[in-house]
């Protein structure tokens, strides 16, 4: 799935300390918007793992970069809540595509966004592409 550009941009300014807008300096075919604040990461519906926060680095219509300080088994699946400016947050189920080492300590997790998390899987694969490369973990 991909988010529309309004509720990208709305999510973003809701993220974002810097507002200056660099779509100027981004090549992705899914440019990212740079973010640096805390998430709450939820377990997806396999509830794999503890609720937990991680720190979002970017978002774009396709997905999020995430860091945290443990990896995270690419294909696992979570839920987070990207602020709305108005009314209710954006429940999306994501999944994760690649883990790497990034810093001493910390992981750079890039996921794509897979649906709503309240909408019911359709038991097809989504067809929206990540904005991120795979790579292994």
């Amino acid at each position: 799935m991909q988010l529309s550009h309004e509720t990208l941009a709305q999510c973003v300014t809701c993220l974002r300390r810097d507002t200056k807008d660099r779509l100027g300096h981004e090549r992705r075919l899914l440019p990212r918007f740079a973010v640096s604040t805390p998430i709450p990461i939820e377990p997806g519906p396999a509830g794999e793992f503890e609720p937990f926060v991680a720190w979002i680095r970017d978002v774009s219509r396709g997905g999020v970069g995430l860091m945290y300080t443990r990896p995270i088994e690419r294909g696992t699946q979570f839920v987070i809540d990207l602020p709305h400016m108005e009314g209710e947050s954006h429940r999306l189920l994501c999944q994760v595509v690649y883990c790497a080492g990034g810093v001493p300590g910390m992981y750079s997790i890039g996921a794509r966004f897979v649906r709503r998390a309240d909408a019911p899987a359709t038991g097809t694969p989504a067809t929206a592409a990540a904005d991120v490369p795979p790579r292994a973990a």
